[in-house]
Formats: C-alpha cells, structure tokens, sequence
C-alpha cells in the first residue's frame, strides 16, 4: 500500500473511515489500488451528525494541511498497526510539517499547554449520530472522535485553556476561568439556536448539552428537553411511517410522512417516501414535487 499513489492510499483507508457504504457490485471486489467509487457509493452528507460513520477521510481532504501538500496522507499522522499516542497521530505527528513557533496562539498559553496541538486545531467531540437512550435521558453519545478536518477551533482553545485554569489554585486563574465559562456556554447556546433553526435537532442536542456543561441554568435544560422530543416525535415518526409501508398501509404512511415534514421540513428520507407515494398513486406534481426536495435536501 505504501507504493499506491496518494488518493489511492486514501481511498484504502476510505473504505472504512467514510460514507462510502452502498456497494456498486458484489460485495468484496474492492481490491487496494483501485479507484473506491468503482466499487461504492459514497453518500454526500452536509452535516457531520448524518454521517454513518466518523467519515475522517472527508474532513481530512477538507482541510488546508491536505489541500497544501502533495503528500500528506492518513499514515503521515497515523501509524495504522499502533494505538494512538503522543508520537502516533499525537503532537509529533504535527511537527512533522509545522514549528511550534508558527502558532500565534504560542503567547498567550501556559507552557504546560504550548505542545498540545491536536487539543486546539483537531479537538474532540461527539458522535451524535451514535447515541444511546436511557431511562432516565435520551441521545447520549457514548463515543467521540477527533475533528479531522484541521484548522482553528476558537472554541476548543478556550475549552483547553478553561481546563487548566480550572485546576490552578490562584484567584486569577478562577476568574478567567469563570470568563472562559461565560464565552462557552454562549458559544454553545448560539450554536444550538442556529441549529435548531435548521432543523439540525441532533446537533442541538449536542450544542444545549456543551452549553449545560459550563453555564448550567433551568432555561437551558428546558431547551433540551424541547428539542430531545422534537427528534424523539421524529425518530417514532419514522419507524411507523415504514413499518405501514412494509404493510402496504399507503394512505397512513403518507399522513405520517407529513406530519414528521412539520417538524423538519427538511427531511430527505421523508420526502423521498412521499415522492415514492404520490408517483405509484399517479400523483405525479406531488411526486415531483417531493423527488425535487430530496435532491435540494
């Protein structure tokens, strides 16, 4: 594999660090060195809460350090048959490439802070699309992952910085401390309401949970709780719509499918079902109507 040229060795690693899940062909054809999108669909996903899996190779290509280099590829940072660590996809890996000295944020860090590089420029963060619900909450995520798409993450300096100040006993520190809190849980709030005007509902799950974390007020629990049940009605919506589907219950799935569309106008599996519908009961202006709005969605 290390003989395959750069977007092959990437396609390798694509096969499972992406969306390409739908095969073209009999399954197990894929050989290393040819083209992945030969043999797999590679689902195009906006927003990285659809993702079917972390999806890191997307990100990766995404990002100024890959569009920049002719070379870089996935085993520049990673050793694929060792764990992670510090000189495995860790601050060795960056140095590879970059000084310490190129980070304009060098000044104004704690020195115990000045070597952690992935910390601010590829931070972690929930997996919203794997989550979990239990008895007593909802869409709890139980994994995380690294952002790979490389860059500057104001947020997730702060956040490093509020850890550490945290933990220092001066009185100065608990204050900037508590300055950072306040940044955070706006940032967080912001994102939530943004998303939430999108109908993005799982990443306002994430974003009322991070603003919770640093600013835990009733108003902000009262938000989740609105939108938990918001992608609860939609998640139930969904099954059922299917399930009558599967039983040939055309008329119920389709007043389901509306109903889940007043919700999220958005949603593509949604008006897909519908534009199914409308076309086999030769409705055909709806149906377009519909077939439109998946590939608009």
């Amino acid at each position: 594999p290390g003989r395959l040229s750069r977007d092959r060795q990437t396609d390798l690693c694509a096969v499972c660090h992406s969306n390409a899940m739908l095969n073209r062909g009999p399954a197990f054809r894929y050989r290393p060195g040819e083209p992945l999108d030969a043999h797999f669909k590679t689902l195009k996903i906006e927003h990285s809460e659809e993702d079917h899996l972390a999806n890191q190779t997307k990100y990766m290509m995404q990002s100024r350090c890959y569009q920049n280099s002719e070379i870089l590829t996935c085993t520049t940072c990673h050793n694929p048959h060792r764990p992670r660590s510090a000189t495995n996809a860790g601050t060795a890996s960056c140095r590879k490439c970059h000084e310490s000295a190129e980070c304009g944020e060098q000044g104004r860090l704690p020195a115990e802070l000045k070597g952690r590089c992935v910390d601010c420029h590829m931070p972690q963060f929930d997996k919203m699309q794997v989550a979990f619900r239990t008895k007593e909450d909802a869409y709890i995520p139980p994994a995380k992952r690294w952002e790979h798409r490389i860059g500057v993450y104001p947020a997730a300096r702060d956040e490093v910085l509020w850890t550490w100040h945290r933990a220092q006993p001066e009185a100065q520190s608990r204050d900037e401390a508590a300055r950072l809190a306040q940044v955070l849980a706006e940032h967080w709030l912001s994102a939530a309401e943004g998303q939430r005007r999108e109908y993005r509902f799982l990443a306002a799950i994430n974003s009322y949970r991070q603003a919770e974390r640093f600013d835990s007020q009733v108003r902000t629990r009262e938000k989740l709780a609105e939108v938990i049940e918001i992608q609860t009605q939609l998640d139930d919506h969904w099954s059922l719509a299917l399930r009558q589907l599967s039983e040939q219950r055309f008329a119920d799935s389709t007043a389901t499918l509306l109903e889940m569309l007043k919700l999220k106008p958005n949603h593509a599996g949604a008006h897909g079902r519908l534009g199914m519908l409308y076309a086999v009961n030769q409705q055909r202006d709806l149906a377009t109507e519909h077939l439109q709005a998946v590939e608009r969605y």
